[in-house]
């Protein structure tokens, strides 16, 4: 069986910030380390799969958790949230759970360091999708033990150096993100591994991972608040967790974009307008179009256009076209 780690002093926080000497994994009479924890196929029938551990106090938390729930809620993981105040005073982690994810570890007590890393040695999956600077969880996160946990204020965007998306090795994405997240020589590369490095710094981490016994740590090093189109990345640090269970991709066919086409109006409005400072017509016509065509040549994909003739919420005939002729603009389709 796997060792069991009980901390009861400030020694014991002390070995697991500096855990050389810590031998995790007991062996069994055979000398070979023994069995960690197994999930029976009647255990992935109780839910919940994924737990996350949620600060109600801190907003980015709670929306942290929305993201993670409408991903379950989308592929049918059985998911659970826990209140931290509960979490603190109870430290129970259901015997089906095999994803345990929490946004900033600070606010977690002291007891819950060892709680957690026995359930990572024992086969669990530790998931921070946040920049981790609590020295309680250095040594989770693959941090060297003698790291001066120094941030990162320059490295920006997403480069993958494996298919932590599926096919995406060697993509570049979101410049626009600066992390400011652990820089990179706070980490012992011998121990992690690295699915994404930011664009203008290979040494610098951003998506990681750090085996510990028969678990693993994943860590999103960014402060960045991550939106709703980047529940990719979300959905994929939680599914290295969920080993066994099919990564699932939507079989579409068919895509439908509302108001594709739509009236075009002369009128500047927010957020192009800030952003742009272009009228709606001369957005649709020489910003949005345009990265139509390059998707629709990219992806080798085909639009099928069907206009909405009135918008004005009239439901009866006579249909006219008013808004449809208030502005007209002549656009190359090829």
């Amino acid at each position: 069986m796997a060792v069991i780690l009980i901390f009861s002093s400030c020694a014991d926080i002390d070995a697991i910030m500096n855990p050389n000497n810590i031998d995790l994994f007991s062996k069994d009479k055979d000398g070979k380390n023994g069995l960690l924890k197994h999930y029976s196929d009647n255990d992935l029938n109780l839910p919940p799969l994924v737990e996350y551990i949620v600060d109600f106090e801190n907003p980015m938390s709670v929306k942290y958790s929305n993201h993670l729930k409408k991903l379950c809620n989308y592929t049918k993981i059985p998911y659970k949230n826990i209140n931290i105040k509960a979490w603190n005073a109870n430290l129970e982690i259901a015997s089906s759970t095999r994803v345990l994810c929490v946004l900033e570890t600070k606010k977690l007590n002291v007891e819950s360091v060892a709680k957690i890393l026995k359930f990572v040695s024992d086969g669990g999956t530790l998931y921070l999708p946040f920049a981790c600077d609590d020295k309680r969880f250095g040594f989770m996160v693959g941090m060297k033990t003698n790291s001066e946990y120094a941030t990162d204020i320059t490295s920006f965007g997403l480069k993958f150096k494996e298919n932590f998306i599926p096919t995406l090795a060697g993509i570049s994405t979101r410049k626009a993100i600066t992390h400011f997240g652990m820089s990179g020589e706070n980490f012992d590369y011998a121990k992690i591994k690295v699915y994404a490095t930011s664009i203008n710094n290979e040494f610098f981490p951003t998506i990681l991972e750090n085996k510990i016994g028969k678990g693993r740590v994943i860590n999103l090093n960014s402060t960045f608040e991550f939106e709703k189109m980047d529940r990719g990345i979300l959905f994929s640090g939680m599914m290295i967790g969920l080993e066994g269970i099919p990564y699932p991709i939507a079989n579409t066919s068919t895509i439908f974009l509302d108001d594709f086409p739509s009236p075009l109006y002369d009128t500047k409005m927010e957020p192009i307008k800030s952003e742009m400072n272009l009228s709606i017509s001369d957005f649709v016509k020489n910003v949005w179009w345009k990265d139509m065509k390059d998707l629709a040549k990219k992806y080798q994909i085909s639009y099928t256009a069907v206009p909405a003739f009135d918008y004005n919420a009239k439901t009866d005939p006579p249909f006219l076209f008013n808004q449809w002729d208030a502005k007209k603009c002549l656009i190359t389709v090829g």
